[in-house]
Parts: C-alpha cells; structure tokens; sequence
C-alpha cells in the first residue's frame, strides 16, 4: 500500500506496510504514544469519519461506545425514548412500542409507512417497477385494439 485510500465504511487507511491502519486509529495512538488495545474503538465526535482531527476523537471502551451510539429511532421513524421503548428480555433488544401496537392492532398505518420508508430507501426500484408496468399495460392495450 503506497498511498492513502478509503475503506469501503468511509474510515481513511494510513499505508503501515503491506497493509492499512485506520487513519483516526493512527492518529490517537500517536497522541497517546502507545498502540491500542483491540477492546478500544476510537469515536468521531462530529459523526464524520474523515475528519481525524485530535480534537474531534475520543478513546472508548467498546461498551461505551455501543451505548453512545444505540438506536435513537425505529424503521419507521418513532424516536425511541425511555416511554415507548419496549427492551426484550431473551436478547436485551430495544423495540419500539407503538410499532409493537400497531402491529398487535393489524392497523393498516403501520404497513402503509413502512411501505413510505421502503420507497424513500429504494427509488431505482419503484422506477423499474413504473417502467415495467407501463410496458405491460401497452402490451395489454395493443392486444385488446386487435393488433400484436
């Protein structure tokens, strides 16, 4: 690795030999002047993975860093805070309660925005759907006139 490059998270790679060492990673153990152990994450305070300046990253443990970054809203958009947060206690997962009782409810609104939230994430696809649909209606158009 002769140059900087950017992983596939958005994290820079520093070269360090025949690899790459994440940049923020490099720039913390050269402030503290020791290596990191593999139970401490590095965190961006501003949430922007390519500014690695010594201001903006905090060493953390990887428990600490878990509970900065939990959840703060469901699939659908609810904010998940301590009243509508539903934890389960086989895996400690956070679920979202007016989810929970829309769904107990077979309430069409919850299905109707997460169907919202689907078509925000995937325009290409309701595009290719369009397409196909319209092509089929003229193909079933031109039939019914008579013609092939």
């Amino acid at each position: 690795m002769t140059r900087m490059r950017r992983h596939s998270a958005g994290y820079l790679l520093v070269p360090d030999g025949n690899r790459g060492i994440y940049e923020h990673r490099y720039v913390m153990e050269k402030l503290l002047g020791r290596k990191l152990s593999g139970n401490e994450h590095v965190h961006h305070k501003d949430g922007n993975k390519g500014n690695n300046h010594p201001s903006n990253l905090q060493v953390l443990s990887v428990q600490e860093h878990r509970r900065l970054h939990r959840q703060t809203q469901c699939k659908v958009g609810h904010v998940l805070k301590d009243s509508n947060v539903y934890v389960r206690p086989d895996n400690g997962k956070r679920n979202c309660l007016l989810c929970i009782r829309r769904r107990a409810r077979g309430n069409r609104k919850h299905k109707r925005d997460l169907l919202r939230v689907w078509r925000r994430r995937n325009p290409e696809k309701i595009a290719e759907y369009n397409l196909r649909r319209n092509r089929e209606r003229r193909e079933e158009r031109r039939i019914a006139r008579g013609f092939r």
